[in-house]
């Protein structure tokens, strides 16, 4: 018997180890690779968006220059009148005047150092450039007719801004050595006229994009395409990054990330600069030394299993002995005697009191595994509720609204400066993704700057009024909920009754809730409208509380602000359309005060 069962342990032993050692390898192997691949991934994707927010830094520089100098009256009094001139030469270079005067405008309107810079005014007229004289007047009309400023202009047809490489000095005689520049350019637009005077050029250096490049990039190969394919800039590597592009279509939507190219195995990662329509492409070599970790792995499982042979040999007769005694006791268990004694004192060991300890550990397990699944579907609700919201945040370019705002100051136009600041302040509030509710002062507050751009847009056909309780002013209410609803009575209520139009909003506390009114002189809300948006919402949120996440909340509208009320409160919250005793429409919405987050 004894006999018998150590060969049945030592053949069991070798065919568990050897399935072991095969699903090990496989599995690490695999893992390896993923790995790997992911670290690459990361490491190329960590790489290029610094990349891109530093050549952002770059452009972002270069377009601060050309919109300032659309704001300076004499440079565009100075390309305004060349283009008035007759005369078949440079308009600058004959006309000295003109010529100074944008020297040292733009030396003021930009306010910095430019010596890196190169900035290039023109028009069909003249061209001017802030270095390298003199211009050679022959040679921009060349390349205005058949050349690189051709492609600008083609360019600028379809796009606000482009940018491009530039082979040489292609206005002057002077030879400034090996230096190549990246063209960025766009239309020299009067913003009072709206007629275009001419283009302004600013070239940037080679040089700042190696800065850029060298020290981030390291062991990547990357380059700088614009949106049509041109090559801008690329970091000499082993692999050379335009060539190999050159055989994928790069610039396609679905994009495949792993190539292989004339048998070599290539990652290929890129980030687009949108603002600019940039790409940056980063190109690595996949690593084939995959084979060196399943040697390793081989090498240590033959060793393992020779330790392990040679311990069992040792060890046979004390592993065999107890396991006879645990099958001998185990004949002895019938329905009238479940009690199992096994004669094991003199091997030191406690076999039952393991599988009690296993049993233990098993049962700790299971208590930490439904634990862990109901915080799971806890943050499944808050991710839910969290997406609901982020619907809610518009995205909007706060450049645009800065550069807006600078125009109406300079203008003295002090209402559009106003509205840019309420602006500013309901994309503040809206994207600010810290806290997942407000208090009533600050949701009334937002509201209000709504209502005062709204105002502005209707002006003379729309007013409103917004009271509150002092009681309710700190109460804490789910974000972005009452200018929804306002929002929906200017798209459903208002367009079928004539102006003047009228809204009031009056925040209150009413026997244990908080309640909010908006009062509109247009048509209330139809319950046959109502009902199936309130019965949607009950759905989607006992598919939270039942754990099922798959139903996709839609729009922006009632649906958003009732479902958010809805898992905000507990289910435990109001929402009713009313008619008001002139007959206006009134949307009442609120929730407990002793109910859940309510």
């Amino acid at each position: 018997m004894r006999k018998t069962l150590g060969r049945r342990i030592l053949l069991s032993f070798s065919l568990l180890f050897f399935i072991v050692l095969l699903v090990v390898t496989v599995v690490l192997y695999y893992y390896v690779g993923q790995n790997e691949r992911r670290n690459k991934r990361t490491d190329m994707d960590n790489h290029t968006a610094l990349l891109a927010q530093q050549l952002e830094t770059v452009f972002d520089n270069a377009n601060r220059i050309s919109v300032r100098s659309f704001f300076s009256k004499n440079i565009m009094n100075a390309l305004s009148a060349s283009l008035q001139s007759d005369d078949t030469s440079n308009y600058f270079s004959e006309n000295t005047f003109a010529d100074n005067l944008i020297a040292s405008e733009l030396f003021k309107v930009v306010g910095m150092d430019i010596t890196e810079l190169i900035v290039n005014f023109y028009n069909n007229k003249g061209f001017y450039s802030s270095k390298y004289y003199p211009v050679s007047w022959p040679k921009v009309r060349t390349s205005l007719l058949d050349g690189h400023l051709a492609a600008i202009e083609e360019a600028l047809t379809d796009q606000i801004i482009h940018v491009s490489p530039v082979d040489g000095l292609y206005w002057t005689e002077v030879s400034s050595s090996s230096q190549k520049y990246i063209s960025f350019a766009r239309k020299f637009r009067n913003y009072t006229t709206q007629k275009i005077s001419g283009t302004v050029e600013i070239l940037i250096p080679e040089k700042v994009f190696s800065k850029l490049f060298s020290p981030s990039i390291g062991y990547l190969s990357a380059a700088l395409y614009n949106f049509g394919g041109d090559l801008l800039y690329a970091v000499p590597s082993e692999t050379p990054v335009d060539g190999l592009l050159s055989k994928i279509n790069l610039f396609e939507e679905t994009f495949d990330e792993y190539h292989t190219v004339d048998g070599t195995s290539f990652i290929i990662r890129r980030r687009l600069i949108d603002g600019y329509n940039l790409w940056i492409v980063a190109v690595q070599v996949q690593d084939t030394l995959y084979f060196s970790y399943l040697a390793i792995i081989v090498a240590s499982g033959a060793l393992l299993y020779a330790i392990s042979l040679g311990t069992y040999v040792i060890m046979i007769r004390r592993m065999v002995r107890p396991l006879n005694r645990i099958v001998s006791s185990l004949r002895n268990v019938s329905w009238n005697s479940l009690e199992m004694s096994l004669d094991l004192q003199d091997d030191g060991s406690a076999d039952l009191d393991v599988l009690q300890e296993a049993y233990s550990a098993m049962y700790r397990k299971l208590n930490e595994s439904v634990t862990l699944l109901i915080n799971s579907r806890l943050s499944e609700q808050r991710a839910i509720y969290l997406a609901l919201q982020s619907q809610i945040s518009p995205h909007f370019i706060y450049n645009t609204i800065a550069n807006i705002s600078a125009c109406a100051y300079e203008n003295g136009v002090d209402k559009i400066v106003d509205i840019c600041e309420k602006l500013s302040g309901l994309l503040r509030y809206a994207s600010d993704y810290s806290e997942e509710v407000s208090n009533m002062a600050n949701e009334l507050e937002y509201t209000r700057n709504y209502l005062d751009i709204m105002s502005v847009r209707y002006e003379g056909r729309f007013f409103y009024s917004i009271d509150c309780d002092g009681k309710c002013q700190s109460i804490p209410i789910p974000r972005l909920i009452i200018q929804t609803i306002i929002e929906n009575c200017f798209k459903h209520a208002f367009p079928h009754v004539d102006p003047p139009w009228y809204i009031r909003v009056y925040a209150y506390l009413d026997d244990g809730w908080w309640i909010v009114d908006v009062h509109y002189n247009g048509l209330p809300l139809p319950d046959e409208q109502l009902q199936p948006i309130i019965e949607e919402s009950a759905r989607m949120y006992n598919d939270v509380a039942s754990g099922l996440s798959s139903r996709k909340p839609l729009g922006l509208g009632l649906l958003n602000s009732i479902t958010r009320l809805r898992l905000y409160c507990s289910n435990t919250f109001r929402f009713e359309s009313l008619i008001g005793v002139s007959g206006e429409g009134i949307i009442r919405f609120g929730g407990q005060l002793n109910g859940k987050n309510c």
